[in-house]
Parts: structure tokens; sequence; C-alpha cells
């Protein structure tokens, strides 16, 4: 945590060294006036600390500016404060490290090789890191920058265009090309683990595959926290297809998977993913750092309809950001989208994806008895920059030439549950649906219904969730939703379809008047298309075609 001297400057109080923000703060998480610079805020903790931050002093450092006002002063003694707290001291960071993960935070983008070299001379000089910080804050360059992080009107302010930086190595390990890592990997026999050099940046320029049983991972294997120090496999080409494919029962352990979106040239194509996991026993994801794909996810779990048995599939502890994704222009990326009829997908952090953050869909399109009995626990998702369309969700999919008839199940998700997954927003951002239990909102009458699932315990916190709706079931049979506990700030959405057709052309069209109203849950049962065991108060009725298109 970050300690008493962050939070002595949000609340202007003197605090205790060493107690952690979380439990120094109890009230006023809800802003009185404004919720910006929420993508900066989170930011600080993303790219300086490697985490999600924790309730309580996101919510005191966005009041701190309501009280300031969002200015170059006030965004330069925030930063900081997070910059000479005891939590960034205590990282396993060397300058050059400190100062690429000071860049990314402050000017939001990767540092020149040229400016490290730079600056590590003028450390070197008697220069003290503070110093470095003010100048840092100081330049023309992020006076510029402070413009748009403060705008209200538009909270995101994407990532910068500067390719990923060369640090030196840190640590024993490959730190070659990527040539000679896919030929060293294809050599390593079942069980085997090909370490990376702490540290080594790899340009991409084609997918990385690994292979059946391989470990691909950092040497030390560092933790998000310290995401600097992991290998960096970066995305550096214009190929149609995935940035790593990991093979039935591969691993990737500590490494940082970059899609360099926002770099140019910069092509999104919804293949483009980071990582693709093709089914298999235990293939794994696991205290990785994933940022800026340019495809349709972060992190994509293949099933059984990949034609290959899923078991066991884990994706844990990873931080996902997707700060250059786009909610807008139908370039939309899901956080962890997971097909797998077997995975574990918990403790992860995503942040600002712009489809839907954790979504578990339909296994094998062409074998309907499989369930899909995936354990979705304990992740966090935040929307601060960047609108979503859904923060967590169950898809049976669709058919474009018609879907299933009302009450009639098609896709079992029997066994699978979403919980205790912690979720929020900030006010100029929104979800159009917080949880979705079935897609019928997308997909209307071309949707699949699915049968089974159990979302609770899910919950906000005791921040809130700007959302067009918080709970929808449509599109969803023999569901169980109970015990979420959702702070929400409904936001009425123009009532305008995003249907199949519509989706892919990009044409709107407007729904009946008030088809697609803003209430806590909605639940189509008499329609035909939810039943079970859903929380209540809920309105009972249709809510199809209603996420809207590009907003």
């Amino acid at each position: 945590m970050i300690r008493s001297r962050l939070f002595s400057l949000i609340l202007g109080v003197s605090l205790p060294l060493g107690l952690p923000i979380a439990a120094q703060a109890q009230a006023n998480f809800e802003p009185t006036e404004r919720d910006f610079p929420a993508q900066y805020v989170t930011k600080l903790y993303s790219e300086l600390l490697g985490r999600a931050p924790d309730q309580a002093s996101w919510r005191g450092a966005l009041n701190y500016y309501n009280s300031t006002g969002c200015t170059t002063a006030a965004l330069h003694a925030l930063g900081k404060a997070f910059l000479t707290s005891p939590e960034f001291n205590g990282l396993n960071y060397d300058r050059p490290a400190r100062i690429l993960v000071t860049y990314r935070a402050v000017l939001n983008r990767d540092p020149s090789r040229l400016e490290i070299d730079a600056w590590e001379n003028w450390l070197a000089q008697g220069n003290t890191f503070n110093n470095l910080i003010d100048g840092i804050y100081a330049s023309t360059e992020f006076g510029a920058l402070s413009t748009q992080i403060c705008n209200s009107q538009q909270p995101g302010y994407q990532f910068g265009n500067t390719r990923a930086t060369k640090l030196d190595i840190a640590s024993p390990g490959f730190a070659g090309d990527a040539t000679a890592l896919q030929a060293q990997l294809d050599q390593t026999p079942t069980g085997g683990t090909v370490y990376l050099a702490s540290r080594a940046l790899i340009y991409l320029t084609q997918p990385l595959r690994v292979p059946s049983g391989v470990t691909l991972a950092t040497t030390n294997t560092p933790r998000p926290n310290e995401y600097a120090n992991m290998a960096r496999l970066a995305r550096s080409g214009e190929w149609i297809g995935p940035t790593v494919d990991l093979l039935p029962g591969a691993k990737l352990v500590s490494v940082w998977v970059d899609g360099q979106r926002g770099t140019i040239p910069n092509r999104y194509s919804r293949p483009n993913v980071n990582i693709r996991m093709l089914s298999g026993d235990n293939t794994s994801v696991i205290f990785s750092r994933v940022s800026n794909t340019r495809g349709a996810t972060s992190i994509e779990a293949f099933g059984t309809g990949a034609d290959r048995i899923c078991r066991q599939n884990i994706i844990w502890g990873n931080l996902v950001t997707a700060y250059t994704s786009s909610h807008t222009n139908g370039e939309w990326s899901d956080g962890i989208s997971v097909a797998c009829e077997n995975a574990t997908i918990a403790y992860n952090t995503v942040i600002d994806s712009t489809d839907v953050a954790l979504i578990l869909f339909n296994v094998n399109p062409i074998d309907s008895e499989i369930n899909q009995t995936s354990q979705v626990f304990r992740n966090t998702v935040i929307q601060a920059g960047n609108s979503g369309y859904a923060g967590i969700a169950i898809d049976p999919f669709f058919n474009a030439n018609g879907g299933d008839k009302p009450g009639i199940p098609r896709f079992s998700f029997a066994g699978a549950s979403l919980h205790e997954n912690l979720m929020w927003t900030g006010q100029q951002v929104h979800l159009d649906i917080a949880i979705a239990a079935g897609t019928r909102p997308w997909f209307g009458a071309l949707s699949y219904n699915g049968t089974g699932g159990i979302f609770r315990e899910n919950t906000s916190g005791n921040l809130s969730i700007t959302a067009g709706s918080g709970i929808v079931a449509s599109g969803l049979l023999n569901t169980q939703i109970i015990d979420n506990d959702l702070k929400l700030r409904l936001q009425e959405r123009e009532t305008k379809s995003r249907s199949f057709f519509n989706r892919v052309i990009g044409l709107f069209q407007r729904q009946p008047e008030n088809n697609c109203p803003s209430r806590n849950i909605i639940a189509a049962i008499d329609a035909g298309y939810a039943s079970g065991e859903i929380q209540g108060p809920y309105e009972n009725r249709t809510y199809d075609d209603c996420i809207v298109f590009g907003q």
C-alpha cells in the first residue's frame, strides 16, 4: 500500500507510519463534484505500483482533486507522493527501471534509451531522484499532457506511441531475438522451462508459439508489481493473429506481453489478441503483465470447440491494461475471454477494457452437451478512462440465421460461477450492463439460450458503477443470481440498437421508445429468456438489442 505520506496529502491529516490506507478511510467514497482525473490516478497504480488501486486511496485521490482542482501542480503533488512512497521505494527497481515506470505513469509513454541514459548521467552527477521527478513534471511535455489529463469531457487519454524501450538485462536467461527464442522453445522437451532474462526485450514480427507442455518464464518470476523486471515480448509487425500462442499444456509465467497498440503502424484486427491459449490440460497464464492489445481481447482461452479437450486451465494473478482500446469505432477489446470449459480465472486485474472485462462463452458450437464449468472469482475490474459494454458476462453466443426460441436452452453453463468479483467505474465513463446473464441485449433474436451458471456476491465495494442497467438476465435460463451488491449510478442510454447486422456494418436502428430503460435489475422471465433464482426487485421485461454501439 501507499502509506501515510500519500494519505496525508489527500486528506490533510497526519497518519501513523506503516498503517495501510485501506484501514484508514471508511467514509466519503463518492465524489461530490466530479470524478477526474480517474485514469491518471489509476495509471499511477498500474504503471508505478503494478497493481489495482485500493478503493479508499483511489477515492481519496479524486476527492483531493475536487478540493484543489485538476492542475499541473496538483498532478505533480500526487504523482510525487506515489514516487516517494514506501511501497514504490520498496520495489526491486534500479535507476533505469525507475525511470521507465516514471515515464509510463507521468508522461504516458516509454522513454527512449537516449532519455534513460541522459537521466542516468544526470543522477550520477549528484542529483537526486526527487530532482528527476520534479524535472519531468516541470517539462513542457507534461504541461501539454496535463491539459488532456484534466479534460473532463474526454476522460481517457490513451497511451503514447513510442516503441518499447530496451533496458540492460538484469539476470541470467535468454536475451536473444525472436527467431532464436522460437528455436529454443521448439527444442525444449515437454516439462521443460525456457527462462528469459529479466528485462530482456524481444520484438516479435510473427506469433511466438510456446510448445505443448513447455513453460516460458522470466528468471526469478517477478510479480506484476515489479513488471519492469519482467522480460517483455513486444509486438512489432502487421501480421493477423495472436502475439503469443500457448499450445495445449503450455505455460506463461511472469512475462510482459505488450500488443503495442498506439504505436505506428497501428492495425487493429479482432484476431490480433495478445495471448491465445489453445486448450489442453493445465495451459496457464500466471502473474504476467498484459498490455495494449491490438485485437478483440487481451487473453483468449479456447475450449473443446478448438478440437481439444480443455482441463484445468489457469489465468491467475495477471495485470491486464487496455488503455489504448476503443469503445467508439468498432475496435473494442475484452479483458479475458474464456471458452475453455474447465478454467480458473482468479485474482486478475482488468483495467479499461472496452467490450466485456471478464466473459465466459459457450464451449463447443458443435456439441451442446459439454458444460461450461469455469470459475471466475476475486478479480478486479475498473473502468477509469474507457467505457465498456459489460463488466462480467455469460455469453451463449448467436447464430446469424436466427437464434433460439423462448424457454429452450442450447448450451449448458451448469457448474460455471462468477463470484466475489470487485468492479467499479469513474463518473465520466460507464458500463452498459454491469452483469450480463445472457447476451440478448447484444444479439436479440439471433441469440442462443444458455442454461445454468451462477453470479453471486459480486460487488462494487465502497465505490459505484455508472451503468445503463445493473444486472440483466436475458438469454440464460435456470441461472442463479444472488447476493450481488452493486452501488449503481444509472444513466439513461440513447435507445439505439447494436444488433448483429448493425454491429457488423456500423449502422444504427432506433428502438421503440422506452424499450431499453435503465434499471437496477432486469429479467426477461415472461418472455421465456430468463429463469431460476434471481435476486430482486427486478423488472420483468425483454432487453433485446439494447447495447448501444459506440457509446
